[in-house]
């Protein structure tokens, strides 16, 4: 009898040990899978961000344009033409920020979805583990009664 109360009781605490550590793992994923979470919120902020940025830009940009027709209809001087070169210097400046902001968030949008699905794939490997090891402890208690 006491033999069979020690096997119970190392069963009992080994299986309780495991089930720590996935109980440990699990949580490490879900922290995991919160952060990535929060990152892509920040990403998207950023992004609007940007987009509200290239706004203005581009009404900044109107903007200048429209000073441009009307001092070109008053002068076609040297002003003028440097006003030109400004504005087209802004325009690619703009471009080429906007450019740069948005493949910076898709290559980070990008990373986090390879990390979400390795996540995912990690949990569901683990979740197949569990079960076999349930279905192997169930066998196992099925033969010791």
């Amino acid at each position: 009898m006491k033999l069979f109360r020690a096997q119970r009781n190392l069963y009992i605490s080994g299986f309780s040990l495991f089930l720590w550590l996935i109980m440990r793992r699990i949580v490490t994923l879900v922290n995991q899978v919160a952060l990535a979470t929060t990152d892509s919120a920040g990403l998207q902020a950023q992004m609007v961000g940007a987009n509200q940025a290239a706004t203005r830009y581009q009404a900044e940009n109107l903007q200048l344009k429209q000073a441009l027709q009307s001092e070109e209809e008053e002068k076609t001087s040297a002003k003028s033409r440097q006003m030109e070169k400004e504005e087209e210097s802004r325009a690619r400046d703009l471009k080429a920020a906007e450019e740069e902001v948005v493949r910076k968030a898709r290559v980070e949008l990008e990373a986090m979805r390879r990390q979400a699905k390795g996540l995912t794939q990690e949990y569901d490997r683990l979740l197949t583990e569990h079960t076999q090891l349930q279905n192997l402890q169930n066998t196992a208690d099925k033969k010791d009664q």
